[in-house]
């Protein structure tokens, strides 16, 4: 790779500036007052290369700011003299030069443009020298040194910071539109980050892709969450490419009866961009305004990431603030696919999935809405095509709600291939029918125990036909008194095994011992 090497004569030039465009702005003012207002909404005071510019601009926004009324160059030197620092702005004789240093007042704001742009050369500068340092110092990660930098190249262009922290009163809050708007009701707010996070193999980008299709036509949401505001939808899928997004938009769009070619509202991209690289999320912002897409899907998130700092959220907080910044910017809401951990305990595997179980940190806290994905019960390999969910919607808006999914997109032998067939359960039925799986399987598990103990005792039976005694015939099965219990009363209630009498050589008493009955030698 070629090195590139820094030529120190470039650090020894003059920063860039405009003294003359600077000299017109503080001139234009004083000339034309009112001009005041629209140069401040432009600049601030350190956007001048010249401290004593730096200087007669923050008194004249002082004056503005403090009721003082229009500034003119005697209101000015009489505020310089009394603060002392008419010397640090270089005196009368220099306040006189800028008084006639305009060529046209009206022109302030294009003057305050100059120097508001070589402001942010030299911002641009320092921080590109400050990535140099860094770089060498080697104290900081890759993906720290990127989220700084970013950092910094947010702040060029004060002008349009000015109003990063803009105040609502209660009175302009409670009278502004803030309502809470659904894309999808109960899943998807308007302008709220939403995160799909489902365990391993799941149908998360099967969903994914069938929320997109439903948001791109209207349709509802799985035949059972409406769409409230169709938009246009951009898919960024980082994993199966175009092969999985045909073959999955394909078969959602036929279950609502339409053709996929005919769906204009909804486009897909085989690359994910990386949050940490500046330029590829630019490179995304210019996709989504082309494209004009107001919601977009960005599946999977670990594609996104470089890895580095995954458990510390103070490293991830700024790459999620500023890849929402970018959403927000064009009006866009984001949808994020992801996964969750993998450390489930085998008690509570089926069980419906909570947001804490998102892996990393950062995206459960960056969540705004989400929609979470597990299994109720084992993947049945005899039946590939169909899979029972839950899908757990929820987000800062108030909503939330738990139901049970089945899909069943069929096998690619059915005639016709693969399908899309969705059922959704009510939260009460779906909470009940999963107690009753659990109790089924439960079930089911103590039967085949049952079963294979009986075996077990049926075989030390059939060592002694004439019968034993329960402790004989339970250590010759191998099992301990509980489940040789349960296996005995179960044989002596179908009548597969009797009681007997037993004589023991010494013994006068007969013992208690048990058999099988003759019927079952037989067979």
């Amino acid at each position: 790779m070629k090195q590139h090497r820094l030529n120190p004569e470039i650090l020894d030039q003059q920063p860039p500036c405009n003294p003359e465009a600077e000299r017109a702005v503080l001139g234009s003012i004083l000339v034309k007052p009112d001009a005041a207002d629209e140069v401040a909404a432009m600049i601030r005071p350190g956007d001048f290369y010249d401290e004593r510019h730096q200087k007669i601009f923050g008194h004249m926004l002082a004056f503005r700011n403090g009721g003082g009324g229009a500034i003119d160059a005697t209101l000015l030197l009489d505020r310089l003299r009394r603060e002392a620092d008419l010397e640090a702005a270089g005196g009368t004789a220099y306040l006189a030069e800028i008084a006639g240093a305009a060529p046209q007042a009206t022109n302030a704001t294009y003057y305050a443009q100059i120097v508001r742009d070589q402001a942010d050369l030299r911002r641009l500068i320092e921080t590109g020298i400050g990535m140099v340092r860094d770089g060498y110092g080697g104290h900081l990660s890759a993906q720290e040194l990127t989220s700084r930098a970013r950092e910094n190249l947010e702040q060029v262009g004060p002008g349009d910071n000015a109003d990063l922290f803009e105040i609502v009163s209660c009175r302009e809050l409670a009278g502004g539109d803030y309502a809470i708007r659904f894309i999808v009701q109960g899943v998807v707010v308007e302008g709220v980050a939403t995160m799909i996070g489902g365990q391993l193999k799941v149908l998360k980008t099967s969903l994914a892709i069938s929320l997109a299709v439903s948001i791109a036509t209207g349709k509802p949401f799985l035949n059972t969450f409406e769409v409230l505001q169709p938009s246009r939808v951009l898919y960024f899928l980082g994993e199966g490419g175009l092969t999985v997004a045909q073959s999955c938009a394909r078969r959602v769009a036929a279950s609502f009866g339409i053709e996929l070619e005919d769906i204009q509202a909804l486009g897909f991209c085989s690359q994910v961009p990386q949050l940490a690289h500046l330029g590829e999320v630019d490179a995304m912002v210019a996709a989504l305004t082309e494209n004009e897409a107001t919601v977009a899907f960005f599946d999977p998130l670990y594609l996104m990431m470089t890895g580095e700092q995954s458990g510390n959220i103070m490293a991830q907080g700024p790459v999620f603030r500023n890849f929402n910044r970018a959403c927000e910017k064009v009006g866009c809401t984001p949808i994020i696919v992801h996964h969750l951990k993998k450390n489930r305990n085998a008690a509570n595997v089926y069980d419906p999935p909570e947001l804490s179980e998102l892996s990393w940190s950062g995206p459960a806290e960056f969540a705004g809405g989400w929609l979470l994905v597990g299994r109720t019960e084992a993947y049945n390999p005899d039946n590939p095509g169909r899979h029972s969910l839950w899908l757990s919607a929820g987000g800062r808006a108030g909503h939330s709600s738990l139901h049970v999914v089945t899909v069943d997109e069929g096998r690619h032998t059915d005639p016709g291939g693969r399908s899309w067939t969705v059922d959704v359960q009510a939260p009460r039925d779906a909470r009940r029918a999963a107690h009753d799986r659990r109790d089924a399987h439960r079930e089911e598990e103590q039967r085949e125990k049952l079963e294979r103990n009986r075996k077990k005792v049926i075989d030390a039976m059939v060592k002694y036909r004439t019968g034993e005694t329960k402790t004989v015939l339970r250590t010759t099965a191998g099992l301990h008194s509980t489940q040789f219990n349960a296996a005995l009363a179960d044989l002596l209630g179908t009548g597969e095994a009797e009681p007997c009498e037993l004589f023991k050589s010494g013994k006068k008493t007969p013992l208690e011992g048990y058999r099988l009955a003759e019927s079952e030698f037989e067979l």
